[in-house]
């Protein structure tokens, strides 16, 4: 149901097969987003390639038809067939649902993928095979999920002291306890 007082996420199909983005469900909080896989796929072997960075060079392409076999330890850039239309004032965060690195072993390579309004190319994910074998992804699969937020608005400034402690906080990476 289209609710008119909402902001409204636009979606540019490129391909005419792209599989719908959608909510699943009327309590959901995300969109889950299918990959498209039709043609070629980027990938890098993460322990010896040092080209890694976006965006994906074209040099280091693998063919495929429906499907893609993703060794272990390598990061795949896949496409969504979509360029999504963000208003103003508001972003897209990319995240793995929750089924993706329990059940396949694969994981967002950048951990929160952050989509920015004035971005107008199309939707890709960088997925990484954490687990020790070899990965069958397909057309379609669902494997992660956005969620529009509204952006916060905030300064930075430059500090001439150092904050002082807050609370009884002593550090952190498990300071706290486990």
């Amino acid at each position: 149901m289209l609710n008119l007082e909402w902001p409204q996420l636009a979606v540019y199909k490129l391909e005419e097969d792209a599989p719908d983005l959608k909510v699943h469900t009327r309590d959901s909080a995300c969109f889950d987003i299918p990959i498209y896989i039709k043609e070629s796929v980027i990938a890098y072997n993460s322990v010896n390639d040092r080209e890694d960075r976006y965006p994906c060079r074209k040099d280091r392409l693998i063919e495929v038809e429906n499907s893609l076999d993703i060794p272990p330890l390598y990061k795949v850039c896949l496409r969504t067939g979509y360029i999504l239309n963000i208003p103003r004032g508001y972003s897209v965060r990319i995240f793995a649902r929750s089924s993706t690195p329990l059940k396949r072993g694969l994981i967002l390579a950048n951990g929160v993928g952050i989509v920015d309004s004035d971005y107008t190319d199309e939707l890709m994910l960088i997925m990484a095979n954490i687990s020790n074998t070899t990965v069958r992804v397909d057309h379609g699969d669902r494997l992660a999920q956005g969620e529009m937020v509204e952006n916060f608005c905030y300064n930075i400034m430059k500090m001439n002291i150092k904050p002082t402690r807050k609370t009884d906080r002593d550090g952190g990476m498990g300071s706290t306890g486990k």
